[in-house]
């Protein structure tokens, strides 16, 4: 009997051995795919990352150049007493300033928009932007 709990004993041994090869070895294998699916992911994930990079600093410079268009329209009014009270006032003046004592034929419909710079102050006198229409009334300037 002791031949056979002997032989028992180290079936079970060997078995536990076995089995704990055959977990280890299918733990490595599992490991190795999460791995491999992680590195995956991880590479498609970085390539979205510079694609989108990539499209940022492209539109970043789209802006950049309509905003440079845009500005070239624009014509700065310094000295311009200030207390107009609403937007049309506002272009009034700039329109009288333009067509009496400057003597360039212009209409509202040539300007954009009117606005001053800055924060209101009680003793700095803001500049005016006016943005043209066409950057050609502006040359006109």
């Amino acid at each position: 009997m002791s031949n056979l709990e002997q032989l028992l004993r180290e079936l079970r041994c060997d078995i536990k051995k076995d089995s704990e090869q055959s977990l280890k070895i299918v733990e490595e294998r599992i490991t190795k795919n999460i791995n491999e699916n992680i590195d995956e992911k991880f590479e498609n994930i970085h390539c979205q990352i510079e694609l989108i990079k990539k499209n940022s600093f492209e539109h970043s410079e789209r802006i950049l150049a309509i905003e440079k268009h845009i500005r070239y329209r624009n014509l700065i009014f310094f000295a311009v007493e200030e207390g107009e009270k609403s937007y049309e006032e506002l272009e009034n003046k700039i329109l009288h300033i333009v067509t009496t004592d400057m003597k360039i034929d212009c209409n509202r419909s040539e300007i954009e928009i009117v606005k001053r710079m800055g924060k209101k102050t009680e003793n700095k006198i803001r500049p005016i932007v006016v943005t043209f229409s066409t950057y050609g009334k502006k040359s006109q300037f």
